[in-house]
């Protein structure tokens, strides 16, 4: 137990090799540790966060440094020695690997080498042709397209323009005609089939775009108008784009599948006319 007197006497010890005039200067540690915990985060960033911003020479967006781990700052996503950002590079090597990716998206031989580039404009597809190429241009799209017009005038050409420019940025695509689609469907009701009608489905909605090639020149039936009606609602359900080329106008569709599918197709769709001469 410590006394009064006991207490007046730690007061007057010297303490060994420190002079009283030395210890009158120092702070106690308490009181060092409580204005540490004070400091304002804006002021530790000036202490600790040194490295400047950084922009990608390709894509030209800003990456600010970043404390991925404490005390240690960096920029995720960024490499410094390309001075590339990880999305960018991203899209060169699908750019340097592109037939491997058109022949993962189903695209025909024919197609293959289908672009914006190599699309025939004149006078009466003009418009359509800016459109999709500005189409392509906008992100974060929930939006897909529907192409109709006589036979022969490059809607597919334009429409897989339109995937490959997707393809280009990293996103998925597959392209099918309506068809085949279908046909692909009904061999999973045998039984010697690997897949499931519902495997065979999800494959369809998983893509990040999925092109459907001649729609409406498939035999309509009920079992056709309810999968039909099952792909487009989903993947608008989705928020997952649709590419359709079609002869028909919508209300040519509207006669041949009924009113439930075009009334969905317009609300997930751009309605676009082509003209043209075969």
């Amino acid at each position: 137990m410590v006394t009064q007197s006991s207490s007046a006497a730690l007061d007057s010890f010297s303490y060994p090799f420190v002079s009283n005039d030395r210890r009158s200067t120092l702070e106690p540690i308490d009181g060092i540790l409580q204005s540490v915990a004070r400091l304002p985060r804006s002021e530790d960033l000036a202490i600790f966060q040194s490295l400047p911003d950084v922009k990608c020479h390709v894509c030209s967006k800003i990456f600010e440094s970043v404390e991925f781990v404490p005390g240690r700052w960096g920029h995720p996503g960024f490499d410094m020695e390309s001075k590339t950002c990880a999305a960018c590079m991203e899209k060169a090597e699908i750019a340097i690997h592109l037939s491997e990716h058109i022949t993962k998206a189903a695209i025909p031989l024919r197609y293959y080498n289908a672009s914006f580039e190599t699309f025939n404009t004149d006078k009466d597809n003009q418009a359509t042709f800016e459109f999709c190429h500005n189409y392509t241009l906008k992100e974060n799209k929930q939006v897909g397209l529907y192409l109709h017009g006589p036979c022969g005038i490059g809607k597919t050409h334009l429409a897989v323009a339109v995937i490959r420019a997707q393809i280009l940025k990293g996103f998925s695509a597959f392209f099918i005609e309506t068809p085949s689609l279908l046909f692909a469907l009904r061999k999973t009701f045998s039984n010697d089939s690997t897949m499931t009608d519902e495997e065979q489905l999800q494959r369809y909605l998983s893509y990040s775009f999925l092109m459907l090639d001649d729609f409406g020149v498939e035999k309509s039936s009920e079992w056709v108008r309810q999968t039909l009606d099952y792909i487009i609602y989903h993947r608008d359900a989705r928020m997952k784009p649709v590419i359709i080329t079609s002869n028909l106008d919508p209300e040519g569709i509207k006669k041949k599948h009924g009113n439930r599918i075009v009334s969905r197709i317009k609300g997930m769709c751009h309605i676009l006319k082509m003209d043209g001469v075969d």
